[in-house]
């Protein structure tokens, strides 16, 4: 310790940066956000469709979970309906349902989701896409 004040007070604050080591393993988080692959469009102006694909050997908590559930979450829009797919959600799936949507504007949609495997689960993690309505 006393040599890095000596080092300070000589050389002045040390600065430090994140590594960019392309071999490094990918964090918890940064693992979690990538498990989940979306896709959205719209299939008549207040009918929007979630196609998901879970990458392989991982599943995603069901929406009626009792902990870490998955849910989608509209802000600027009044949603009229969701339905999630029962159980847990794995592979390609979308929802049976898709969202009504009573809006002509701009909102957010959040996606909040765990993604657990056959011996641990990853953080949470919630999406947020920008959607603008046709």
């Amino acid at each position: 310790m006393q040599a890095a004040l000596l080092y300070v007070k000589a050389n002045g604050e040390m600065q430090t940066a994140a590594g960019t080591d392309p071999d490094r393993p990918a964090s918890p988080a940064e693992l979690a956000a990538d498990v989940l692959k979306v896709e959205i469009t719209w299939q008549r102006p207040t009918l929007l469709r979630l196609n998901c694909r879970v990458a392989d050997g991982y599943h995603l908590n069901a929406h009626d979970a009792v902990t870490a559930p998955t849910q989608l979450r509209a802000a600027g829009a009044e949603v009229e309906s969701i339905q999630y797919p029962p159980g847990e959600l794995q592979g390609k799936f979308r929802n049976p349902r898709e969202p009504e949507i009573s809006t002509h504007a701009k909102f957010d949609l959040s996606l909040s989701y765990q993604a657990c495997d056959a011996s641990a689960c990853l953080p949470i993690v919630t999406r947020r896409f920008a959607i603008e309505s046709k």
